[in-house]
C-alpha cells in the first residue's frame, strides 16, 4: 500500500514549502568559517551529530538530511581537516528494527550519507549504542575523551539541540559550541 508513503511525502513537501514552520535546525549557523578554523588552530575539534529516528525503510528523514547538510557545510569550510572529527551518534530505531531483518543504526545511516557526499571517512566515528539524547551524549563521552580535543560542536535538530546542549554542559568539561 503506497498511501502512507504518499501521505508522508506530502507532509514533508508542505513542511518544506511552509518556511514559517521551518526552524533553525542547528546552532552551527552562529559559527563562522573563521571561528571554526580558529578553534582548529588551537587543537582538535569534535562535531557530535545527533541522530534522528529512521523512516520505516531505513532511510533518513528530511530533517535528518537537513542536519547532515549543516555537517557537510562545516566540513567543506574547514581548512585543517586532519584535526576535525565527526561523531555520528544514534542507535537502532525501533520502527526500523521491527519491520526489517537487517538492522541499521541511525549513526550508520548518517555515515553512508556523508560518505556519499564526499566526507572523508577517516574523519568520522560512529556511536551506535544510544537510544535518546542523554545516551547520545553519554556514549559519545569516551570517544571525545580519547581524542583529547579542545572544542565540541553540537549539531542536531530543534528541539533536541537545546536538550543536548544542557546535557553536554554537564558531561563535558570542554568548550562547547
Amino acid at each position: 500500500n503506497l498511501m502512507p508513503e504518499l501521505i508522508n511525502k506530502n507532509k514533508e513537501q508542505s513542511f518544506i514549502e511552509n518556511r514559517r514552520d521551518l526552524r533553525e535546525l542547528v546552532r552551527i549557523d552562529e559559527i563562522s568559517k573563521n571561528k571554526i578554523n580558529e578553534e582548529l588552530d588551537k587543537g582538535k575539534v569534535v562535531i557530535i551529530v545527533f541522530g534522528k529516528k529512521l523512516r520505516r525503510d531505513g532511510s533518513l528523514h528530511y530533517r535528518g538530511l537537513q542536519t547532515l547538510n549543516k555537517v557537510e557545510e562545516i566540513y567543506k569550510k574547514v581548512e585543517n581537516k586532519q584535526n576535525l572529527y565527526i561523531i555520528l551518534t544514534g542507535g537502532k530505531s525501533s520502527s526500523y528494527v521491527l519491520r526489517n531483518k537487517e538492522i541499521r543504526s541511525e549513526a550508520h545511516a548518517m555515515y553512508e550519507e556523508l560518505k556519499a557526499r564526499g566526507v572523508n571517512t577517516n574523519n568520522i566515528l560512529l556511536e551506535e549504542n544510544s537510544y535518546d539524547t542523554t545516551g547520545n551524549v553519554i556514549f559519545s563521552y569516551p570517544i571525545v575523551k580519547s581524542l583529547n580535543n579542545n572544542t565540541i560542536v553540537l549539531v542536531a535538530e530543534e528541539p533536541m539541540i537545546e536538550r543536548a546542549y544542557r546535557i553536554a554542559r554537564k558531561v563535558f568539561e570542554k568548550n562547547i559550541i
